[in-house]
């Protein structure tokens, strides 16, 4: 995934969920080449968000999935990587879920 592609993918996210965060924001970095001394050590475009709850995420996506900067562990979707370490999000996500097919049987 190119810096773009993720850039987009991580801009998509923040628009749909920024609000579920009392502080969500785009991370981006420009392009550099590898430090040729640490070359694992690559900056990355990130989603830093802090949650109600006072916890704090940094979040990546690449071609494996969605991550935390500070895990390998990947996740198919930033909804599942969300609801396995923030129960503030799966509460959110629950409640707007439950909202919205309330709003479909009223109809």
């Amino acid at each position: 995934m190119d810096n773009a592609a993720q850039r987009n993918e991580l801009s998509l996210v923040l628009e749909e969920y920024g609000s579920f965060f009392p502080e969500c924001n785009l991370q981006t970095v420009v392009q550099r080449p590898v430090d040729f001394y640490n070359p694992s050590k690559k900056p990355q475009n990130h989603l830093h968000i802090l949650t109600a709850l006072g916890d704090e995420f940094k979040v990546t996506v690449d071609i494996r999935g969605w991550s935390l900067l500070t895990d390998t562990r990947c996740y198919e979707t930033f909804e599942s990587l969300m609801m396995n370490v923030s129960p503030d999000f799966q509460a959110h996500f629950g409640n707007e879920l439950s909202a919205k097919l309330e709003k479909l049987l009223q109809k």
